[in-house]
């Protein structure tokens, strides 16, 4: 375990939410940079920089920086407020988390590899997403919702899809048009009260199917750590090789 702090500006558009969401991912970066060795300061998503979106495509782009390169499995926050600028009271956000990193293991076969992409970067509370997915191996998939706090909900499998399983090089839609004919949507929203989130779609493709008791980790209300953490942690120790992929977006309100 290590610790590092996040600081960030707070600034006239900015809600409490996203000022402390970001704190939190710039502490989780630095985190990062520590474990690879090099800065991550490269974009993975291009929002444009409208006023209005800013704190939106600031907190999905460092979200994307903290759950591509590697993998949190223990985070604790241990304190987020507000800290004064020279002569500016209460001008920053930061954060101090206390946080667990495991880099991406080798795997034996490199060539596995699993795509997630979603049809859209930003949605509107209550806007249809769907969800694309492609393995270059014989894959089960495990699809999660994961937000900016590593609180996850099982997209798929369900009730309507039992267990997701695909061919090497085939591409899965969810929801198919046969379960969208059944009124099945995959819909973005906002929890009560927030104006705005920055989540993400995640993928898990493995080569033999995981147990319920694992893939339903994230169900679980006991733990003192997020569930989706305590998700990864136990995936690592499976002896069964699996990939990962991530899609990031915004939700805002109409």
């Amino acid at each position: 375990m290590g610790g590092c702090n996040g600081r960030v500006r707070f600034g006239d558009q900015d809600t409490k939410h996203q000022a402390f969401a970001q704190a939190i991912a710039e502490a989780r970066r630095k985190a990062m940079d520590t474990l690879l060795g090099v800065r991550i300061d490269h974009s993975f998503m291009d929002f444009q920089s409208e006023n209005t979106l800013r704190g939106e495509f600031i907190l999905t782009e460092k979200l994307l920086r903290v759950t591509q390169l590697g993998r949190a499995i223990k985070e604790n926050v241990l304190w987020v407020g507000p800290v004064d600028d020279p002569g500016c009271l209460a001008c920053r956000i930061e954060a101090q988390i206390q946080t667990c990193l495991v880099p991406e293991k080798e795997k034996s076969d490199k060539d596995f590899r699993v795509t997630v992409g979603i049809n859209r970067s930003s949605y509107q509370n209550g806007d249809e997403v769907l969800i694309t997915i492609t393995s270059t191996r014989d894959s089960y998939l495990y699809i999660y919702n994961v937000d900016m706090d590593f609180r996850a909900a099982l997209i798929a499998p369900n009730k309507y899809v039992p267990s997701v399983r695909v061919n090497a090089g085939e591409t899965w839609v969810y929801p198919s048009d046969d379960l969208r004919a059944k009124g099945v949507r995959a819909t973005a929203h906002l929890l009560p009260g927030s104006s705005v989130s920055a989540e993400t779609i995640r993928v898990i493709a493995s080569k033999a199917a995981l147990p319920n008791s694992l893939v339903l980790l994230t169900h679980q209300r006991e733990s003192t750590q997020p569930p989706f953490l305590e998700f990864l942690r136990a995936l690592l120790a499976v002896d069964v090789e699996w990939v990962e992929d991530v899609q990031a977006f915004t939700i805002h309100q109409h």
